[in-house]
């Protein structure tokens, strides 16, 4: 979408490059920032709807139903829409909780993400904030388990749990890996060290917390990123030698962690079909949820219901599931957990949203922020194996916001071609 009120279209970009340093900080922050762009954005949308009536020519916007940031703003109202018809249907605690969770920054990045503008300074402020955010959101987890005292990430206010830390700040760290790799050192050397720095920092803080799932996916990421971008730029043998180091600096860092442990015990568990694991408990509701699908493929059985049905199911069939597994508020798995809530249809439409930009970003992968936009989006969908950062407002703000950046300076990059340069 082209627009002439360029004055808040940049002024919603700042807001939300301030958000995303403020996000290593307390979610809190970034979630009152998001709120004001969102203002600003409705203020702007007014504004051209008046023009539009009151203007015979020269009309103030010029929408381009191909471009990805109204594509993907359509799908987030999309989104949403099926969240506030779906949890309307149930009165369960999730309910409530999903709606707000989803529906209110869904709404707020469907409304900024076709007013807002970028400049060519803003891309730079891009690659400083990442990594500052990382160190903000690294240091205190790190500090809270050297400290061994409970820790209280500071990722959503008083949210303390490990896997969620884990999973925004693999986000962050996936983004701030591809920015530093194809970042000319000599021009950056100072946003160099930072960005180094954010990602050992990152990595370690994620190691401390236990998360298996961040920490595979950010290996993984940081290992192909590496070993594409080097092959393109150092040769395959220097690339072969960066991937030892990095390969035997990480397995050392593990196995000296407790994370170690956990990774072998998920091992063990598994192949020896512990049910009451971690792990094992999440192959128990998954199991419970194919069940659920073929019975209900196209109603789903209601967001948040999934338990009465598992706990109806265990009266009538012995150890049919695990009784722990009925207590969870979730399914452990963001599409798992879409479609038993919401059917196969709808629960597929509304997991649209995190799948776009993948899809988008495969298109033009040549170019960096592609790049960073894959990164991002592989993280997400990885970690939505074992988690459902989708339902969780910490997660899905900070991948959105990540995404709503990338996609702005896609847009700026291909309006103003001499720009490119410059933004590097």
């Amino acid at each position: 979408m082209t627009h002439s009120f360029t004055v808040s279209g940049r002024l919603i970009s700042y807001l939300m490059l301030a958000g995303l340093v403020a996000y290593g900080l307390n979610y809190q922050i970034t979630k009152t920032l998001l709120h004001l762009s969102a203002l600003v954005a409705l203020v702007t949308w007014l504004r051209a709807g008046v023009l539009c009536f009151t203007k015979k020519n020269s009309l103030p916007i010029d929408i381009d139903l191909k471009d990805p940031r109204i594509i993907l703003s359509t799908l987030l109202l999309l989104s949403a829409s099926i969240v506030l018809v779906e949890t309307s249907l149930s009165d369960t605690f999730m309910s409530a909780r999903f709606r707000k969770d989803f529906v209110t920054p869904a709404i707020c990045f469907a409304l900024i993400l076709p007013v807002a503008a970028v400049d060519k300074r803003t891309f730079q402020l891009f690659r400083w904030a990442v990594p500052v955010a990382a160190v903000c959101m690294a240091i205190p987890g790190i500090i809270d388990q050297y400290a061994d005292r409970p820790p209280h990430y500071r990722t959503s206010g008083n949210i303390a749990l490990q896997i969620i830390y884990g999973t925004n700040l693999a986000i962050l760290n996936a983004t701030g890996v591809i920015l530093m790799m194809t970042m000319k050192p000599l021009k950056h050397p100072i946003l160099l060290v930072l960005s180094f720095l954010a990602t050992v920092l990152g990595v370690w803080a994620i190691i401390l917390s236990g998360s298996r799932g961040p920490l595979l996916s950010i290996l993984l990421v940081s290992f192909i990123t590496v070993s594409l971008i080097s092959a393109r730029h150092f040769g395959l043998l220097k690339t072969f030698v960066i991937i030892i180091l990095l390969c035997l600096t990480s397995s050392f860092a593990v196995i000296q962690s407790s994370i170690f442990s956990r990774l072998t015990d998920g091992f063990n568990n598994v192949s020896t079909n512990v049910t009451n694991s971690s792990l094992g408990l999440r192959f128990e509701m998954w199991k419970g949820a194919k069940d659920l699908i073929i019975e209900h493929p196209i109603s789903g059985v209601g967001v948040g219901q999934q338990n009465d049905h598992f706990k109806a199911r265990n009266q009538e069939q012995q150890d049919y599931m695990h009784p722990e597994a009925t207590d969870f508020i979730h399914l452990h798995n963001d599409v798992v957990n879409a479609i038993t809530w919401m059917g196969i249809p709808l629960g597929l439409l509304f997991m649209a949203f995190a799948v776009y930009p993948l899809i988008w970003a495969l298109k033009a992968r040549k170019e960096v922020v592609p790049q960073a936009m894959i990164a991002v989006s592989v993280i997400y969908l990885l970690n939505g194996l074992t988690n459902t950062p989708s339902i969780r407002a910490t997660s899905l703000t900070l991948m959105l916001s990540v995404v709503f950046l990338l996609l702005q300076f896609s847009a700026y990059r291909s309006e103003t071609p001499s720009s490119s340069s410059n933004a590097r």
